[in-house]
């Protein structure tokens, strides 16, 4: 009798290994899977992010001579120039 007992031992301990192995390869596919997804969601906002600056910068005609005028190198008043840093800030922080 003790020696059957032993097989089934055995034998459940092969299963449970096998079980195992079998978990961490699920665990690391879905892993893997989840990576991507986050990535491509990381993606979608700066795109987005990027987009509304862009309309941003279209859309008020004082705000794209400003950003324009400052990223052609020419010369700001003070208060533009402000605007203009605010604006890189705005942009750099994206």
């Amino acid at each position: 009798m003790p020696i059957k007992l032993e097989k089934y031992a055995l034998i459940a301990e092969i299963v449970g290994g096998f079980a195992i192995v079998l978990t961490l390869v699920i665990l690391l596919l879905e892993v893997r899977g989840n990576t991507e997804a986050v990535q491509a969601a990381t993606y979608r906002d700066v795109v987005e992010s990027i987009t509304a600056t862009v309309q941003e910068r279209g859309a008020d005609a004082e705000v794209a001579r400003v950003y324009y005028s400052g990223s052609a190198g020419e010369e700001l008043s003070e208060l533009d120039a402000k605007r203009f840093d605010a604006l890189v800030v705005a942009t750099i922080g994206l």
